[in-house]
């Protein structure tokens, strides 16, 4: 029987939070988006169909939420990192993350489709 590599991804996870680097990011609160990867340790099936060895996307997009909604960050790369720490440390299962963070609205003069940090 061949080894799964099973990945989950979840795209578009949009939360409300107040984060930024500027104070009135901070006060006002914008959208963010988050996007992840997660794969599963090697495993040889999937079967009997269990859901504790399943992967549990509920508990990561509620990970995410959670840590958006509790804390502030100045950086994208702090709630991304924080994030990942978050959903990587109830489901150790997982052999390796990528999270990715975005805020669709920046408050520069110029037009930005989007800001990113993987």
């Amino acid at each position: 029987m061949a080894t799964l590599h099973t990945t989950l991804t979840i795209t578009g996870l949009q939360t409300y939070g107040y984060h930024g680097m500027f104070d009135a990011e901070r006060e006002l609160g914008q959208k963010f988006i988050f996007d992840v990867s997660a794969t599963m340790a090697p495993t040889q099936t999937h079967l009997p169909d269990k859901l504790d060895a399943s992967v549990r996307y509920d508990e990561i997009v509620q990970d995410i939420v959670r840590i958006s909604d509790d804390s502030t960050f100045r950086t994208l790369e702090a709630l991304a990192e924080q994030s990942r720490a978050g959903y990587l440390s109830v489901t150790p299962s997982y052999s390796a993350s990528r999270s990715q963070s975005q805020k669709p609205v920046h408050p520069f003069s110029t037009w930005l489709n989007r800001f990113a940090s993987r």
